[in-house]
């Protein structure tokens, strides 16, 4: 491998991004860094959509739908169907690594990374 050089691709990362149509309607899409949308978890969020799920149930939801196809995109897991092994490195990493956004202390609970469950009385 003397005298050649390699170079490796930065992965890529998504982003949760807010679309508003020209009659006003929000709603929530998932893009790559490269601004191209993904199909299938944008597909996810128009189904919220409509089933009426709060916009904010939408915006969350889509936040969190982009930072594992990140997490997925970094570590070359296929999003579709990582397996369980792959899964429990997440959810250590959600809880492991800091948050970019800074807010409480820069750390996960286990309780958010993991999701919280409502139970109805």
């Amino acid at each position: 491998m003397f005298g050649t050089s390699v170079t490796y691709a930065p992965a890529r990362t998504f982003k949760a991004e807010k679309a508003v149509s020209a009659d006003g309607s929000v709603c929530w899409v998932i893009a790559s860094d490269e601004y191209e949308l993904h199909s299938e978890s944008s597909a996810y969020l128009a189904s919220l959509r409509s089933r009426d799920c709060s916009i904010k149930t939408e915006r969350v939801s889509a936040g969190r739908v982009a930072l594992y196809l990140t997490y997925c995109a970094a570590n070359g897991l296929d999003w579709a169907a990582p397996g369980f092994p792959a899964l429990s490195r997440f959810l250590h990493w959600l809880v492991e690594e800091p948050c970019r956004r800074g807010d409480a202390g820069g750390e996960r609970s286990r309780v958010i990374a993991r999701g919280r469950r409502r139970t109805r009385s």
